[in-house]
Parts: structure tokens; sequence; C-alpha cells
């Protein structure tokens, strides 16, 4: 929301500093979203590959231990 807008709800000046300043302490850009959305997902399909290889190696080994 633009401050014209938060006024038009009736906040006061304080009032909508406050919210710009709190918006601002939460807001993450989003590229820098993204960024760290794809490294989860790369992580994610990483850890689930290497679960399949670990389970294809004990399977395949079952029978040494």
């Amino acid at each position: 929301m633009t401050t014209d807008e938060l006024k038009a709800l009736g906040l006061s000046d304080e009032q909508v500093a406050k919210v710009a300043e709190d918006y601002e302490k939460n807001y993450v850009e989003k590229s820098r979203y993204t960024a760290k959305e794809d490294e989860l997902k790369a992580a994610k399909e990483e850890s689930k590959t290497a679960r399949g290889e670990l389970d294809k190696l004990k399977k395949d080994h079952k029978d040494n231990a």
C-alpha cells in the first residue's frame, strides 16, 4: 500500500511512518527470495539423489554386512 492509501484509511502520519518502517524491516527483495528458493530446490534435489544412491548401495551390499 502507498502512504496515500494508508492515509485514506484514516491513519495518521505517525501511524503511516510506523507501517512503512515495519514493512522495510520485513521486506525481502524478489531477486533475493528467488535466489534462496532456487538454492533450496537444488539442495532438495541433491538430497533426493544422495538418498537414492545410498538406498541402492544398501540394497546392493546388504549381503556383505
